[in-house]
């Protein structure tokens, strides 16, 4: 293995101080504000460390510390520490795989790291680890918690607002089918008010549809989901139920479906 190229006692200083402040994830404001705006030493020290092995660049001014301790340069960090720290302070949330897997809906292990947000849509490998960027609409963006990783504050969707998705998001537990069967066995795991109310709000009718007509089967009471009710009622296209191009099957008049399966 290769080991790591010499560094300067100020480099040295500079890396001891970030690993004694628990600066794991550098940015150029952070040391122009640490070397009173010099941004020639700074871009030199960015340059040097990150040639050197000892920072990992993740985006345009956005560096991972490699810890002193860190043996031939193999050091990772949490993938949705890294997530959190590209998003920079903007509105995201991680969620549909990462989260199924989470909360016990699907025992596949998430192979990329999705992050759902109202800027742009792209996708990165650092480490050899996927990351998925979804732009999305403001109005999908609640439903929210923070999940503290090494006391950083990452953005998620909560167990409610994640059974929604999965109803719209359902191919990564393979069928709509599955998906709310998953639905049907976690109702009474959840906060029942609160996840009627996200999917009432949801911007997808189809989506409403699906959850409203799983509650009537599971004999919840209109009384309980009447704001899902009036939700779809400017509605007045049907839809399959089930993913299939067929459109043959009863109506449902109450959910607007056909009942395709």
């Amino acid at each position: 293995m290769a080991k790591y190229a010499s560094i300067s006692k100020e480099e040295i200083a500079l890396i001891s101080r970030l690993e004694y402040e628990n600066i794991r994830l550098l940015s150029r404001k952070y040391l122009l504000m640490l070397y009173k705006n010099d941004a020639q030493k700074v871009d030199y020290l960015l340059s040097d460390l990150t040639e050197k092995g000892r920072l990992k660049q993740l985006a345009r001014t956005k560096y991972l510390v490699i810890p002193i301790k860190a043996p031939y340069q193999e050091w990772s960090e949490n993938e949705f520490i890294i997530a959190d720290a590209l998003m920079d302070g903007r509105d995201y949330y991680i969620g549909y795989n990462n989260m199924f897997n989470f909360y016990g809906f699907t025992q596949q292990i998430p192979q990329t790291t999705f992050i759902l947000n109202t800027r742009f849509s792209k996708k990165k490998i650092i480490d050899g680890k996927n990351y998925k960027f979804i732009k999305i609409n403001e109005n999908k963006l609640y439903g929210l918690t923070a999940l503290e990783i090494d006391e950083r504050k990452i953005s998620i969707s909560d167990k409610e607002r994640t059974l929604v998705d999965l109803i719209y998001y359902f191919k990564p537990v393979g069928t709509l089918k599955e998906a709310l069967r998953v639905l049907k066995s976690e109702i009474k795991k959840i906060n029942l008010n609160k996840f009627i109310k996200y999917a009432a709000r949801f911007p997808n009718m189809a989506t409403k549809k699906r959850i409203g007509y799983c509650l009537s089967n599971l004999r919840i009471k209109d009384e309980a989901i009447k704001s899902l009710i009036k939700s779809i009622s400017r509605s007045n296209t049907l839809t399959p139920l089930y993913e299939s191009k067929s459109r043959k099957g009863k109506i449902d008049k109450k959910w607007k479906l056909i009942i395709n399966g």
